[in-house]
């Protein structure tokens, strides 16, 4: 059986989260945003975002992850 394992991430994590969120944006809003919208997300664009989010010492960035594949990633901080 795979166990999910949740850790902080770290800023190392950036890359595979990126990958994550933009997939999630695409299979979620598939039905309301335009698909030329969705294709034009930028994975590096958003791994850059990431990185600045994990290092700000304000926000805390949990990372889950099977057999070490990311899955989901969570992120709490102060209010924007």
């Amino acid at each position: 059986m795979n166990i999910p394992v949740v850790r902080p991430a770290s800023v190392s994590d950036a890359d595979r989260i990126a990958r994550v969120h933009v997939q999630a944006w695409r299979e979620a809003y598939a039905h309301l945003l335009p698909a030329s919208f969705l294709a034009g997300l930028d994975v590096d664009a958003q791994a850059g975002r990431w990185r600045t989010v994990i290092a700000d010492p304000q926000t805390d960035v949990l990372l889950v992850s099977i057999d070490d594949a990311v899955v989901g990633r969570a992120s709490a901080g102060a209010g924007r």
